[in-house]
């Protein structure tokens, strides 16, 4: 049975597209103010505070929802402000506020706040057992992760009582929300501070089997757009739909909201014609062409705009990237302080050997192929580490996928039940369902650097929830790491010094 409470989310960068929205037919809005929030790029952009509270009351009066978006990850020197910021929007009555770091739980929670709180899609919130930890936690909605299956969300939705939120249509990204570090090591400017500068659209050339010179837009998706399958995602749980679009002008959200508006009552109303009409009136205005996304399968080739023939004028210009060479590296010994400990992360156990020094307090296990070859063909590399340790002081830690969707859950289960039986000293969790199933499985739980920690406030909520050791974000420069280090937190810390790390 089709709920009729279905919710059409409209965003907004300034006061005419929150109008346009509105009389376009958004039941509610999403926006940011001038600090705190994802989308810091064009200054022109985003309300004032005396804006918000006006945003507030303009739509309250029309019996519409505001959701403001404080969902950057954020620096230990930013936390006292974000508190006076967090009590402001609590006070002008907002109706939600959409998060990314657990900070902002951390001080809802010792500020006493009453207004929701939403999981930002920047979560990457893609299983059930993530969606369990969030209502747990005192959310009330997640806004799912766009890389998921029509089934799994629909999975997700039974496992839940959270209100699903889904993105209907706009850019998409060919990484992992939350997990893309490509304009933060490229240019300096984080993806998860709203400072993208989006190099996944620029064009590359690809070495093996591609004439030199050659360049492809190989990283630039295809735009989504879901407008013709409202019926599946209604029936799959979905109650909000998101139009992405908080940098675009009036005219072009209020076609997107008329269109979504049409498609979304002929589906609460069981009447399929609108949403082909709707979908022929976006073709026609599309800036880039349209996919599907993972709904109905993983995306194939065809969901890349490789020509680059329909990408817009963009806020960046390419850099051109040379291959390092042997003398681009500086070669320093690493110097332990009396208290510091190494851990050294691996693949391969036979290595161990060669590695084993009293120096060495852990040896960090990756066990990417959970997702990849399904859990118990990979047991074997985590056994023979067990066994290369068996009796030494140097500990074995199991390091879980930095991505887990719904179909990863059940392997993941497995990989936690085999590894019982064997010598663990904890288990490093870089997504939120794993950290729910290790901690139901009683496991001593570290965070690795998926997580993102990039403060003190995260890292004290953490720790209330069970875990004993964390992971600084990479994206941290010399600076913040020691704000956050001077501050003494609350939970041991790690931070990876040397090594690749995944983009």
């Amino acid at each position: 049975m089709i709920k009729a409470e279905i919710e059409l989310l409209a965003p907004a960068g300034k006061w005419d597209v929150m109008v346009a929205a509105v009389a376009a037919g958004a039941d509610a809005v999403y926006l940011g103010g001038k600090r705190f929030n994802m989308r810091m790029l064009r200054p022109e952009y985003n309300f004032s505070d005396s804006e918000l509270r006006d945003a507030c009351e303009y739509l309250h009066q029309r019996s519409k929802k505001l959701y403001i978006t404080v969902n950057n990850l954020y620096y230990q020197a930013e936390l006292e402000e974000l508190q006076d910021y967090l009590v402001f929007i609590n006070d002008i009555g907002a109706d939600a506020v959409i998060i990314q770091d657990l900070a902002i739980a951390q001080l809802h929670k010792e500020l006493n706040l009453q207004i929701p709180i939403h999981a930002s899609v920047q979560m990457g919130i893609a299983n059930g057992a993530a969606a369990a930890l969030l209502e747990e936690w005192g959310f009330s909605r997640a806004i799912l992760s766009k890389n998921l299956s029509l089934q799994e969300i629909k999975d997700i939705h039974h496992s839940t009582r959270l209100s699903i939120e889904y993105f209907a249509h706009g850019d998409l990204c060919v990484s992992h929300a939350g997990q893309c570090y490509m304009s933060s090591f490229m240019a300096g400017e984080s993806g998860n501070r709203g400072r993208c500068l989006k190099p996944c659209r620029w064009p590359y050339s690809v070495a093996n089997g591609i004439p030199a010179g050659e360049m492809k837009y190989y990283l630039a998706h295809n735009d989504l757009c879901l407008v013709n399958h409202i019926q599946d995602l209604i029936e799959a749980g979905v109650a909000s739909f998101k139009i992405e679009g908080r940098m675009r002008g009036a005219e072009y959200i209020a076609h997107l909201i008329t269109c979504y508006r049409e498609a979304l009552d002929n589906a609460i109303n069981k009447q399929g014609e609108g949403a082909l009409a709707a979908h022929s009136r976006l073709e026609e205005n599309k800036i880039r062409d349209f996919c599907t996304g993972n709904l109905y399968g993983r995306p194939e080739i065809d969901a890349i705009g490789l020509s680059g023939a329909r990408e817009p004028v963009f806020i960046s210009t390419a850099l051109r990237l040379e291959r390092l060479k042997t003398d681009d590296f500086e070669h320093r010994p690493i110097t332990l302080e009396k208290s510091g400990q190494l851990s050294v992360k691996l693949h391969d156990p036979r290595v161990i050997p060669e590695l084993l020094s009293p120096e060495l307090e852990t040896v960090i296990m990756e066990w990417e192929g959970i997702r990849q070859l399904k859990g118990q063909k990979s047991f074997g590399r985590i056994q023979e580490a067990a066994r290369q340790l068996e009796g030494l002081n140097t500990g074995l830690v199991v390091e879980l996928p930095r991505i887990v969707a719904q179909n990863d859950l059940p392997d993941i289960r497995i990989a936690l039940e085999n590894i019982r039986g064997i010598n663990v000293l904890a288990v490093m969790v870089n997504d939120y369902g794993s950290l729910k199933l290790a901690r139901d499985y009683g496991y001593n739980i570290w965070g690795g650097y998926g997580l993102n920690l990039s403060n003190t406030a995260a890292a004290g909520f953490l720790l209330n929830n069970g875990l004993k050791r964390l992971t600084i974000s990479p994206e941290l420069d010399a600076g913040r790491i020691k704000d956050i280090l001077n501050c003494q937190s609350p939970v041991e810390l790690e931070m990876m010094v040397h090594g690749p790390c995944a983009v």
